[in-house]
């Protein structure tokens, strides 16, 4: 569905809350979550989505708004696709065909069946590990959509939404950018800072790239060309580059800049802090450093 579209017809049920299921859903449709990796990879950012599309779910059934109906594709996405070349594999495929070629009546059904009688069977699924569970569900809502059937929903009335509508933020709009090379700590990052009032959320995903030998002052530049007002910098990058490396660069191509540095790194930050980068936002878990950077944009 057109999330940005439902959300927009609902703004004034939302009130403030409607910059926070923006931000989330503008994570949702993000380039990085959307790219395609390794199967584990993309399982593990496919249920990502899916998890912030529930946190949308919840923001509109807490807020009086229907509920939205669950993305088929967004499903799909989160099943685990991978087959594993082994006995295990051989002997799944023969038991699979054993069944199939029995089946009679509507398949579809049956699978749905055989799901919930597993569950039945094996409830710990459910408390388990969390990529089992995440996966085991988005196989169950599959098989359910396929056989035109209602899939299963959260009650999403309890559920907690993690955002900084409350914040204050700067007296106009202004650009803040997270540069790292951890999609899934920008998503962390990210997810912390949704419904910032008059924040642009923006990021700089830093690739590996062995072959620019000049490799901070790329990302110098790139994170120059976005105009960020603020931005929260990563120190550990690819090709032995560092934040704090890219920091200075920035300072020698444009001496009068005037953007707020954030460290915002999982390690020590002494050396971003060296540099003039104010605290340590965490990955997004240390909001105070945050706060401080956006009071300096006034």
């Amino acid at each position: 569905m057109d999330l940005a579209r439902f959300i927009q017809s609902h703004q004034e049920q939302l009130g403030p809350l409607h910059k926070v299921a923006t931000d989330i859903a503008a994570l949702i449709e993000h380039p990085r979550l959307l790219q395609q990796q390794d199967e584990g990879e993309r399982q593990r950012r496919a249920q990502a989505r899916l998890e912030l599309f529930e946190a949308i779910c919840a923001l509109a059934v807490q807020n009086g708004v229907p509920l939205p109906p669950l993305d088929p594709d967004l499903v799909a996405d989160a099943r685990p696709s991978r087959r594993i070349e082994d006995e295990s594999q051989q002997q799944a495929d023969a038991i699979i065909r054993h069944v199939r070629e029995q089946l009679s009546g509507d398949a579809g059904q049956l699978s749905v069946l055989c799901l919930v009688e597993t569950l039945s069977m094996m409830p710990q699924i459910l408390r388990g590990f969390v990529s089992l569970r995440d996966a085991f569900m988005a196989n169950l809502n599959h098989a359910l959509l396929q056989a035109e059937l209602l899939p299963f929903r959260r009650d999403h009335t309890a559920m907690k939404i993690l955002h900084a509508a409350h914040e204050n933020g700067p007296t106009s709009a202004s650009r803040v950018l997270i540069v790292d090379d951890s999609s899934e700590e920008i998503v962390r990052t990210w997810r912390a800072m949704c419904g910032w009032p008059n924040l642009i959320l923006d990021t700089l995903f830093v690739e590996d790239d062995t072959q620019d030998t000049r490799r901070s002052s790329s990302i110098a530049s790139a994170v120059l060309k976005l105009e960020p007002a603020l931005v929260l910098m990563d120190q550990g990058l690819p090709n032995t580059a560092k934040g704090s490396d890219v920091i200075r660069e920035i300072r020698l191509l444009h001496p009068e800049t005037s953007i707020v540095f954030v460290a915002n790194t999982g390690g020590e930050p002494d050396e971003l802090n060296d540099v003039g980068a104010i605290g340590n936002a965490c990955k997004g878990r240390h909001l105070e450093s945050i706060r401080r950077g956006i009071r300096m944009l006034g």
